[in-house]
């Protein structure tokens, strides 16, 4: 979203940041998580869950439909600050943090439920984009992997940039799990519309290749690590048509220059997505990381 105990992580406060808002922490923990059409009024679970994380955590959260704005929702969860933004949709983004946030875009136009994009003040000034993949087939997906992957190009060109990690229910597929996919046998119907191109009888990676491609890094899969086992995101509450088989489809990357970097995903029924917690570490590795 995995790290329930964080104590001995050295975390920058929102206090220590005010020393010198330009210097990244040490270290720093990104949850992304798929609330499930804003736990339909009641957040009470989801605060709880939030709780070990509002004092040391980015979270980026999706499907925060009937969701207040901004500062009230950061309220209700117990955050210090939050930034939303609500598409036509209904599937509203929202950016969750212990230390300030500017939003640097809140795009509607060209993203089915659109992009906030957040700058983090007190933690080195990371750039935190919040986004949910199009429900649609791979087309639409293509088209914002593309906006996507040009604004970390473009990101990458500006001298001295922070790292930008984009996160959140990105409904796309990654190639690092081509094997556990195959083909028609693991897709229902409606699947086999939502992944697949056309007639193809293998499921559309090219969303999440575009990510690659502009330099952003899987967390879960970083170079030089390979893990065997499906990480997966769904099922997690229930399996219906759209979660009916085991898929990875929440991420969180990153691009700049991270020395390290550890994502888990943690199991929780409070959703039909289960969380990832990820902690991201810039110049070494701390002595101790938590607990994941």
């Amino acid at each position: 979203m995995l790290l329930l105990a964080v104590a001995a992580l050295t975390l920058v406060s929102p206090a220590d940041g005010a020393a010198g808002a330009a210097e990244l922490p040490p270290a720093v923990m990104v949850v992304a998580f798929n609330i499930m059409e804003g736990q339909h009024g009641d957040r009470t679970k989801l605060r709880e869950f939030l709780r070990p994380h509002r004092h040391s955590a980015v979270v980026a959260l999706t499907e925060c439909n009937g969701c207040p704005p901004g500062a009230a929702l950061a309220a209700e969860l117990g955050f210090a600050n939050a930034e939303t933004l609500m598409p036509q949709s209904g599937y509203g983004l929202a950016v969750l943090s212990p230390w300030p946030l500017r939003v640097l875009e809140a795009l509607l136009e060209g993203f089915h439920h659109g992009l906030l994009h957040v700058a983090v003040a007190g933690a080195g000034g990371i750039e935190v984009m919040c986004y949910h993949g199009a429900p649609s087939g791979p087309a639409q997906r293509n088209h914002e992997a593309e906006q996507i992957a040009a604004r970390v190009r473009l990101r990458g060109r500006r001298p001295g940039a922070p790292p930008l990690v984009l996160a959140g229910d990105l409904n796309m597929l990654s190639p690092a799990d081509r094997e556990h996919y195959g083909g028609l046998s693991t897709f229902s119907g409606r699947l086999r519309r939502k992944f697949f191109d056309g007639d193809a009888r293998l499921p559309s990676y090219r969303a999440f290749e575009l990510l690659l491609a502009a330099g952003l890094v899987d967390a879960a899969h970083p170079p030089g690590h390979r893990t065997a086992a499906l990480q997966r995101t769904v099922p997690a509450l229930h399996a219906d048509a759209m979660h009916a088989a085991p898929m990875r489809l929440d991420y969180v990357l990153v691009a700049g220059a991270a020395a390290g970097m550890r994502c888990r995903v943690k199991r929780s029924f409070i959703s039909d997505h289960h969380p990832l917690v990820c902690i991201f570490w810039w110049c070494r590795k701390p002595r101790h990381t938590g607990e994941l």
